[in-house]
């Protein structure tokens, strides 16, 4: 139930900040946006790198298709998630209880490519919650790129996302959010 709630209140905070991000974000460097809460009052920050186009492109109608990386902290939870322009075409498979699981890589700058899960409460999904998030996070704050492999239904599709000032950016959002460490 928890987990519901933290992907419903990340699905609305990105998906009503990615618009008013696009319109700031044209410094190609990693932004922190808030996000206030109408029915609390409460106010959480998230950071959002530039938008990132596949390495290769893709066919119409996903030919416009780009994602952006974000990272933000929940009840002092770290959340880092993929989020996409358009409804991706991954290849998911069901955990039987509704949600869903991707498998793909992430390589941070030359070092060796780890195993992430991409989660999502339900199909259709234009945000993806990658499960691994202390590992990332920590990668995030140290290396200058990731580059990010997820299953398309019927080839694999990367993204490479520059990282610079992302440790700025998480350290930022941690701080904002209340979460020091």
């Amino acid at each position: 139930m928890v987990r519901k709630v933290l992907v419903s209140v990340l699905v609305l905070l990105a998906v009503g900040l990615l618009g008013y991000y696009n319109y700031l974000n044209s410094t190609n460097e990693w932004i922190v946006l808030p996000s206030d809460d109408i029915m609390t009052g409460e106010r959480t920050w998230s950071a959002f790198s530039p938008d990132t186009w596949p390495l290769y492109p893709l066919e119409y109608p996903y030919d416009d298709m780009y994602a952006n990386l974000v990272y933000t902290v929940i009840n002092k939870t770290e959340i880092v998630a993929l989020a996409f322009s358009n409804y991706p075409l991954l290849e998911f498979h069901s955990l039987g209880n509704g949600s869903f699981v991707a498998f793909g890589r992430a390589k941070f700058d030359n070092q060796k490519p780890i195993n992430i899960t991409l989660f999502v409460a339900k199909i259709p999904a234009k945000i993806a919650f990658i499960l691994e998030t202390s590992v990332f996070v920590e990668n995030m704050k140290k290396y200058n790129k990731v580059l990010i492999e997820v299953p398309w239904i019927d080839r694999n599709v990367y993204f490479e996302f520059s990282l610079k000032r992302a440790s700025t950016a998480i350290s930022e959002v941690r701080s904002k959010n209340g979460m020091v460490k």
